[in-house]
């Protein structure tokens, strides 16, 4: 299930305010998790005035994520 990603709240204004969204607000970007990278979109989320980043179960089985870790993701917005 996917969950908020924020870095404290600078970040997501710094997204919103390029004009980097494509349709319904999403952004694509690069998700990188230790050495594991993909291409993929992030979604905003009123509730949390956040971005949601949805991983795949491959993904996660790659970058040896379970549920309830903490993980640190580098995200690079593809322009």
């Amino acid at each position: 299930m996917p969950h908020p990603i924020s870095d404290g709240g600078s970040g997501t204004d710094g997204i919103r305010g390029r004009n980097l969204e494509i349709g319904w607000g999403m952004v694509k970007v690069r998700a990188t998790i230790h050495e594991t990278s993909v291409e993929t979109s992030i979604f905003p989320d009123k509730n949390s005035a956040s971005y949601l980043l949805p991983l795949k179960a491959s993904v996660r089985k790659a970058a040896r994520v379970a549920v309830g870790d903490i993980i640190r993701i580098r995200l690079d917005v593809i322009a």
